[in-house]
């Protein structure tokens, strides 16, 4: 990827996003914190949110210039909209966040300042946009997309598109794809995360595309990885299992895997390791002779590292799985799908393993539990290619990049 150029007068810019993005719990709040980490270093950045759910020093709000913090709506009444949008033509989407003490405090920012550039963080505010429009004067309204929010629900409708839950999911497919259709082609530009969503917003009608992907930190101590002591065939799959598309993955790995891969390997265990596991996800795991499931922990990576191979098993979702730079940071030989693997440029076969479906994807974890020198070779040959190219250093200087030539064009 090319290098750019961070120079140039510090830009005036509006960021407006569900909360401040503290602590780090979700790829969309670890995207969000290092897009203002970085911005804030060189211009001038306003804040609206949503407060913080935590107490501690959040490391951005007292290096923003404001930060005009609005009171979350009460959750019976975010309940209450959601289950209303099944009888309007609004999807969940756009219904939950929508408040009117957010979209007065967006409008009384923009009556008292002037901004060269309003960013749109998620298709989740994207409700703002007819008061961003109305009230922006000259400044350049850029829509950061953190997936294709129509394309995921496609696929939940693809995966459940039987009975009364398809229809439904049908039905919000259809609301979601109209607003965000509306939103991308109401702004000057979207800065996507992967160039297959840059591609899927394009023919949505949006008038400028970039690509911005995220970044990731290696750690420190890499000797103390690269030693760590590993649970002989060990699987590991990390994520937030409350966002339904990791919870249709993570049962498709236990229903439709993982028991292929005990087939072969009798001993081998899989951890699932992350927050929100539905009690139908630790029902079905149950189950299933060697799975762990363990909720929120204090420090996953410190259980990943113990794992010998890493596991995205997606057949729903879109952006960019984070995790896997995280796991590639801990030297964690990936086996992933097609989807999984999406926005991340890595040599299959050499750097990472892809299945495209259940057998095959089993076929590949057999075979590297099975080889400790092919696991050691594809972890370092993985951690090569991305390190110097996906940096948060470099994330942010995409997306600064991308709002300089959005404020620049005509």
């Amino acid at each position: 990827m090319p290098g750019i150029s961070l120079e140039g007068d510090p830009v005036r810019i509006l960021f407006i996003t569900e909360r401040v993005p503290f602590p780090l719990h979700s790829g969309n709040a670890i995207l969000t914190w290092h897009t203002l980490d970085h911005l804030a270093g060189a211009h001038d950045i306003d804040l609206v949110a949503y407060p913080s759910t935590a107490r501690e020093d959040d490391g951005i709000s007292g290096r923003l210039r404001t930060s005009v913090l609005v009171p979350p709506p009460r959750r019976s009444g975010r309940r209450l909209r959601q289950f209303a949008s099944l009888l309007t033509k609004q999807g969940a989407i756009e219904a939950l966040w929508r408040d009117r003490q957010y979209l007065e405090a967006v409008s009384r920012r923009l009556a008292r300042e002037a901004y060269d550039a309003i960013v749109v963080d998620h298709l989740r505010m994207g409700w703002t946009l007819p008061a961003v429009l109305g009230g922006r004067r000259s400044a350049k309204v850029i829509f950061r997309s953190h997936n294709c929010e129509s394309d995921v629900r496609r696929q939940y409708a693809r995966e459940w598109g039987s009975g009364i839950a398809g229809l439904a999911l049908k039905l919000e497919e259809r609301k979601t794809r109209a607003y965000e259709e509306r939103v991308v082609r109401g702004v000057d530009a979207v800065i996507a995360i992967t160039p297959e969503d840059a591609e899927l917003h394009r023919g949505q009608g949006a008038k400028r595309v970039f690509v911005a992907p995220p970044g990731f930190d290696a750690p420190a101590h890499a000797d103390d990885i690269c030693g760590a002591q590993k649970v002989p065939r060990t699987i590991v799959l990390m994520g937030s299992f409350d966002y339904l598309a990791k919870e249709i993955n993570a049962l498709f790995l236990l229903k439709r895997v993982f028991p292929r891969v005990r087939a072969c390997v009798p001993d081998a265990t899989l951890l699932l390791v992350g927050a929100g596991p539905s009690a139908r996800l630790r029902r079905v795991a149950r189950t299933i002779d060697g799975v762990t499931v363990t909720g929120r922990v204090p420090d996953a990576q410190a259980i990943a590292r113990q794992c010998e191979v890493f596991v995205m098993p997606t057949i729903v979702g879109g952006g960019f799985e984070l995790k896997a730079l995280e796991a590639i940071g801990l030297r964690l030989p990936i086996v992933a799908t097609p989807l999984g693997k999406r926005g991340l440029d890595l040599e299959i076969g050499k750097s990472i393993l892809v299945g495209a479906g259940e057998e095959e994807l089993a076929a590949k974890l057999v075979e590297l539990l099975s080889d400790p020198g092919a696991r050691a070779r594809q972890a370092q040959s993985a951690f090569a290619e991305v390190a110097l190219t996906y940096t948060w250093k470099s994330a942010g200087a995409r997306v600064e990049a991308a709002i300089r030539d959005t404020c620049r064009s005509a």
